[in-house]
């Protein structure tokens, strides 16, 4: 019996370092993710480059992008820029940033500010050519509701 309460102590403890306080799941698009899910809901969007976890803040880098009418398709029509993230994962609340010093002040308002510059950018190039190649190969892109410019950056 002692044995049994000693291995069940164990699987508990293993079970707190190992599994995400947050129960966040990554949905992965090459070496990006596609998108972050918490409790079963999708809390950030296409395509997330890079993301850091800070207490009950995750913080991160993506493309954003909206979802379009594209002919008979629906499709993410992804923008060729980056985007900063501030996601409460308390509330599920996203706050979405496009420049670097506005992104700045907002983690420093809830302590997360030295995260910013740890966020690797380094994957945008190869993430904005495949989506870039994705609208040029494709015949009904050009029937977005939303004018794709496959030649920006």
């Amino acid at each position: 019996m002692k044995k049994i309460a000693i291995f069940a102590i164990l699987l508990l403890l293993f079970v707190m370092l190992f599994v995400d306080q947050h129960g966040l799941e990554e949905r992965r698009l090459g070496n990006a993710y596609l998108s972050l899910w918490i409790r079963d809901k999708e809390v950030v969007s296409p395509v997330v480059l890079d993301y850091r976890e800070s207490g009950k803040y995750i913080v991160g880098i993506r493309l954003p992008a909206e979802l379009t009418k594209c002919g008979y398709y629906e499709s993410y029509i992804v923008e060729n820029i980056q985007q900063f993230f501030l996601l409460d994962t308390e509330t599920l609340e996203t706050m979405y940033f496009y420049g670097y010093q506005e992104a700045y002040e907002a983690f420093k308002v809830v302590g997360v500010n030295d995260y910013i510059s740890k966020l690797d950018s380094s994957r945008f190039d190869v993430m904005w050519g495949y989506f870039q190649a994705k609208y040029e190969k494709f015949s009904y892109y050009k029937d977005c509701e939303k004018k794709i410019d496959v030649m920006a950056h």
